[in-house]
């Protein structure tokens, strides 16, 4: 409005979309789906995340509130439930000291049992009152007290508008609640908050304003009787003016015409009236409607093209300003990270080399140093679901406990294994809900876990294991005779025969290998398509280094890729290709490659000179990375 120092906005400005009502969404989506007396977390979370909610003030400051539940949806994560008593967050040890360590220095004289009682007010005010609803005049008396206590307590009325807002929905609230529906009761606590919902959506916010001069923003209804010099008509779309509904929910079209009631018919007629007659008494009148695929001008435009081109005697379409955006897709590359002395030097005193790190530096450098080196990493939300990263956990975890149980013995799988494993399972699932996507899921995991004891006593009769996720972390001396560390979790060491193998789970569909006869004649370039993962070589390189004197004929290191139709192993030294393939060489020389690759990666990390570039198949690597917005690729599509 800066072009207007008086205007008129004879328009509300519809509650529903105000944060008032987002609360009260918030709050009803909370209380809906609880389970008995536990919350359901992402939405507790999504409640008091709500600016209303957050910037309640404690000891006269909104920050510490947002400190605390910033706090708690921080360490939401390793509560390890999806469903949990309010209870158990006012009393969380770990939450509450954690939110004194983020306070100290910032006001030292919040105590532990401040912000418990404060929790506690929030809780007893906001959330425990709607627990249990007598009748429709309880539930606005409660929902009075709620908003009363936003206004009194929150910093939300800064804001200009909260509080006329805030000011409407208590106006709401006690014409409901003084009403003859106050006594109706409802079996579900959405059964209110859908009432209420339905009400809201016919209240509007008037603005103040100056009726009789300046610029006037009106309805069409508005405009009857009135003449302007000047007339903009904004969004002149087909299913805006005249709007699309004709059907009425209540009476069909048929019975309305004969009742002789109005129909969409007269609806359409009264819009149509009101537009030509606001065009005819106007000096200027400017009309904008948006043309696209999926948008068209009203037929109000159509009809008045129509009639200019009758009256000119011309089938010349009138002048049309057209306005369009310019929007460039074009992808760049993203920068190369140089390497400065304190980043070197961070890197040789910091990092530990990983199997994963290397292969994240292996396919993009940029996508290792954003990783390992700014430790940035995508945000985890709290979900009744589980994604594909946790079930690769809770198989994980599974497998180590059952394989614990075999270590030191020949591994026999017997009747009993298999109850045994499925109660494993049934323990890693005990904190998340039996809802049906969980449940189905669960069942799916129980089946992989029977399908990997057939498989092993199948293909593992003569397997005794020796070891289950072995954390080693070891010092090496590298050709340049700098020393570096590695570390890396062995998910298997087992015995097979006189041969020692080092085995690594694989959830997913398909997994990386090293193709060494096309490795040992690529160039470094095209190591991400050769070399494709060193993760099989590293363990071997950890084990040797930690197990001296075991000869390399007698160690090898294999994938079990569980995501497949069936349980399928794939070994770095594969004897069937080695039959096939007599040219190739010893095991020996094949790991001596392996591990010059491995350094190689390294050194190219610890050397100045080489910057931290981006990944050179971009089409393939970037479109499922997290980085991709950082690095101003996210229009890319992946190609399957």
């Amino acid at each position: 409005m800066g072009f207007a120092k008086d205007y008129n906005i004879s328009l509300g400005y519809p509650l529903f979309r105000t944060q008032v009502y987002g609360v009260m969404e918030k709050l009803s989506r909370l209380l809906t789906t609880k389970e008995g007396d536990n919350y359901f977390l992402p939405d507790y979370l999504s409640f008091v995340l709500h600016p209303y909610v957050k910037n309640i003030r404690l000891d006269s400051a909104s920050y510490l509130s947002r400190i605390i539940f910033h706090t708690i949806e921080e360490k939401a994560k390793s509560l390890l439930k999806t469903f949990i008593l309010l209870e158990e967050i006012e009393e969380n040890s770990n939450i509450i000291n954690e939110c004194l360590k983020k306070i100290t220095g910032l006001n030292d004289n919040i105590t532990e049992s401040e912000i418990k009682g404060h929790l506690k007010n929030i809780h007893q005010v906001m959330i425990r009152p709607f627990e249990k609803l007598k009748d429709i005049g309880d539930f606005c008396d409660k929902l009075l007290k709620f908003f009363s206590f936003i206004s009194m307590n929150s910093s939300a009325n800064l804001h200009a508008y909260t509080a006329p807002f805030i000011e409407i929905i208590l106006k709401v609230l006690y014409e409901l609640r003084t009403s003859e529906l106050k006594n109706e009761r409802f079996k579900e606590v959405d059964s209110y908050f859908h009432l209420l919902r339905n009400y809201i959506r016919q209240i509007h916010y008037p603005f103040t304003g100056t009726p009789v001069k300046g610029l006037q923003v009106l309805g069409f209804l508005e405009t009857r009787n009135l003449k302007f010099e000047r007339v903009y008509f904004l969004d002149v779309n087909e299913g805006i003016i005249p709007a699309t509904r004709k059907e009425d929910t209540i009476l069909p079209y048929i019975v309305r015409k004969t009742l002789e009631l109005p129909t969409h018919e007269e609806r359409e007629k009264i819009s149509s009236y009101y537009f030509e007659t606001l065009i005819d008494g106007a000096k200027e009148a400017h009309i904008f409607y948006v043309e696209s695929a999926d948008k068209e001008k009203s037929r109000f435009v159509e009809r008045l093209i129509w009639r200019l081109q009758k009256e000119k005697m011309t089938l010349d379409f009138p002048k049309i300003d057209e306005t369009s955006f310019k929007v460039n897709f074009a992808q760049t590359n993203p920068s190369e990270i140089k390497k400065s002395d304190r980043l070197i030097k961070y890197i040789q005193d910091k990092l530990v080399f990983s199997p994963t790190a290397l292969d994240t530096y292996l396919h993009c450098p940029l996508e290792f140093y954003y990783k390992e080196i700014l430790k940035l990493e995508e945000k985890e939300d709290i979900s009744d679901d589980i994604d594909r990263r946790n079930i690769g956990k809770i198989v994980h975890t599974v497998l180590q406990k059952y394989f614990n149980q075999k270590i030191g013995e020949k591994l026999i799988i017997k009747e009993k294994d298999y109850q045994n494993i499925e109660g494993i399972v049934e323990e890693e699932f005990y904190s998340h809900s039996d809802r049906g996507p969980i449940y189905l899921i669960k069942l799916q995991v129980k089946k992989r876990m029977r399908d990997v004891l057939e498989y092993h006593q199948k293909h593992c009769k003569e397997t005794m294991i020796h070891k289950c996720e072995d954390k080693v972390k070891v010092e090496v001396n590298m050709p340049s005779e700098k020393k570096v560390r590695l570390k890396g979790k062995i998910d298997r060491v087992e015995q097979r025969g006189e041969d020692t193998f080092i085995v690594d789970y694989k959830t997913g569909r398909q997994a990386y290998m090293p193709d060494y006869e096309k490795f040992i004649n690529s160039s470094r370039q095209e190591w991400h398509k050769t070399l494709k993962s060193v993760q099989l070589p590293f363990y071997l390189l950890l084990y040797l280094q930690k197990n001296i004197g075991i000869p390399i004929e007698k160690i090898n290191s294999s994938l079990l890729l569980l995501g497949g139709k069936n349980i399928e192993e794939k070994q770095l030294f594969d004897e069937k290709i080695k039959k096939k393939q007599k040219e190739l060489p010893q095991k020996k020389e094949i790991l001596a490659g392996y591990q010059k690759a491995i350094f190689t990666l390294i050194e190219e990390i610890l050397n100045p000179d080489v910057s931290f570039t981006a990944a050179s198949e971009a089409e393939k690597k970037c479109p499922l990375c997290i980085f991709r917005v950082i690095c101003g690729r996210q229009w890319l599509v992946k190609e399957w």
